[in-house]
């Protein structure tokens, strides 16, 4: 065969430079002896290369920051705090706008005297309520339990703020009497949130987050819920402009807000009962045989915590500490609201009251509602 129409052939090193691929040396020739595709520049095809989520720009100050304070994370990681540290915002939020007004509003309807019995009737009804959330956690995924708990706390919330416009049931009538069902509703319910629902948060955090990404963003989590505790009580300190029930209403936005944002998180990143299915359904197409399933783990009962409690010495200390850490601010803040009771009353006789108007929207007739409690 003829030298210019015999083409050599011969395995040739890719040489990988920074992102390219190079063909040289004794590659294939054409009939002028010319090596086709000589140092022409090819993409690397994923080799190593990095994509948007991994890289990060070390030169900036903002991000070498966080990164020596919390570790790296990539922008995939850092879009999924976002979105359960949102989350936790709404459910902290919410909760402290509520508890803020709930004592005024059963001191209002009911008395301030109701305060201590709601105070223990809420204890049962929170015991009956992480009853009822134990048993669906069994039998819904945690995603799912947001969606159920998130919606029944938005439409009781709405329906209390309904109620408080009523001129007679609502906080308009304010002849305290202890019969009055609204406001240990109201008081039961702020209460039972603020148990099942932070509870239900760190049960879906828990599912989709492993140990190494826990310690990178649980700080975070919890500083987001800081600013929830905050913004929530400033929001009430408008009373006077967006009235007691335009705040429920507030709380039941709130409640819809963590519903919304759980079903976003988990359209864009799914969970982990998903990304598991998916991983044994390519091993199958792979043609693996089916990993064994893990033992299912024992169910933990209500008493589970009681039982941990009485084992270890260190749970007992915390216990204790937190006990007596509640029932001094308990006693301390029922004592304070019953002074300044006394204290307005005493005033109203010799006629030196400074009122609080808090101007409530209502449908029925355009009044304003004083009370020394809310004055407080």
């Amino acid at each position: 065969m003829s030298s210019a129409t015999s083409d050599r052939k011969a395995v040739n090193p890719i040489v990988v430079g920074s992102g390219k691929l190079t063909v040289g040396g004794t590659a294939e020739r054409n009939n002028r002896g010319k090596a086709h595709l000589a140092n022409v520049p090819m993409s690397k095809m994923g080799v190593g290369a990095t994509t948007p989520d991994d890289e990060a720009d070390d030169d900036n100050v903002f991000e070498a920051t966080f990164s020596r304070l919390y570790g790296k994370m990539s922008w995939s990681e850092k879009q999924r705090l976002f979105w359960l540290a949102s989350t936790l915002f709404f459910i902290i939020g919410g909760y402290w706008l509520l508890r803020s007004i709930k004592d005024p509003v059963i001191a209002t309807i009911n008395g301030v005297e109701a305060i201590p019995k709601a105070k223990m009737l809420s204890v049962i009804v929170v015991t009956f309520g992480v009853a009822a959330y134990n048993e669906l956690y069994d039998r819904f995924e945690p995603h799912e339990l947001f969606y159920i708990i998130g919606s029944f706390y938005f439409l009781l919330f709405t329906s209390i703020g309904l109620m408080l416009m009523h001129p007679t049931y609502g906080i308009y009538n304010t002849d305290a009497d202890p019969s009055r069902l609204l406001g240990w509703v109201s008081y039961c319910a702020i209460e039972s949130f603020g148990s099942i629902g932070v509870t239900n948060f760190w049960a879906f955090a828990n599912s989709v987050y492993d140990l190494e990404r826990a310690k990178k963003s649980y700080g975070l989590l919890i500083a987001c819920a800081q600013l929830g505790s905050v913004a929530g009580p400033t929001l009430v300190t408008q009373s006077a402009t967006i009235g007691i029930p335009g705040l429920y209403f507030c709380g039941a936005g709130c409640m819809g807000f963590m519903v919304v944002m759980v079903y976003l998180y988990v359209q864009r990143f799914g969970t982990d009962k998903q990304a598991a299915e998916a991983l044994e359904e390519a091993s199958l197409k792979a043609g693996n045989a089916p990993a064994a399933k893990p033992a299912k783990k024992e169910k933990a009962g209500m008493l589970e915590g009681l039982w941990i409690v009485g084992k270890y010495t260190y749970v007992q200390g915390i216990t204790a500490v937190s006990c007596v850490f509640m029932v001094e601010v308990t006693i301390i803040d029922y004592a304070m609201k019953v002074k300044n009771q006394k204290n307005m009353k005493l005033k109203e006789r010799h006629g030196t009251t400074r009122e609080c108007t808090l101007r409530l929207p209502q449908t029925h007739h355009t009044s304003s509602v004083t009370h020394p409690v809310l004055a407080a």
